[in-house]
């Protein structure tokens, strides 16, 4: 925030993250004070306040390495959801996602997925739409295997 922003504004501010991110109920605790008082917030909560701190400035576009990375499948999806909750009031998300289950996958609007190794080096295999990722690979003559397609296509692309 600039210098001079009045304190009603940065109060609006900090209330529309908590809001957002859902810790109104964690607000007055202190991050890492669970020594202290028994009290703390989880791994969850905690990269959700990082988070925070970055919408606080509320930029228009917000880049994340691995927001879900040491979460429980429970705090992934929360944190996904999340995000998809910014973007949808207008914030532009980019995050780098290592190997997301087909519930979180499914949450994503556009996705740039790179080859293996083994097969394109590194470079790029698919982008764009999430929901049209399946029939891109199809239309190249890939069919997901039977025994995954109650997964979903996170295995299969090993994205």
């Amino acid at each position: 925030m600039p210098r001079g922003t009045r304190s009603s504004r940065l109060r609006a501010i900090t209330n529309d993250v908590l809001q957002v991110l859902q810790l109104e109920s964690r607000q007055n605790l202190l991050v890492g004070n669970r020594v202290r008082t028994g009290e703390g917030l989880s791994g969850g909560q905690k990269k959700r306040v990082n988070v925070g701190i970055e919408l606080a400035a509320c930029p228009t576009i917000l880049f994340l390495d691995e927001p879900t990375s040491g979460l429980d499948a429970t705090a992934s999806l929360m944190i996904v959801q999340q995000l998809k909750r910014m973007a949808r009031l207008g914030v532009t998300i980019v995050m780098v996602i290592h190997q997301p289950r087909y519930d979180l996958f499914t949450l994503l609007d556009d996705v740039l997925l790179l080859g293996t190794l083994e097969d394109k080096g590194g470079r790029m295999a698919y982008m764009g739409p999430t929901v049209q990722a399946k029939s891109h690979f199809e239309h190249l003559g890939l069919q997901m295997p039977e025994h995954l397609s109650q997964f979903g296509p996170q295995p299969f692309y090993k994205v």
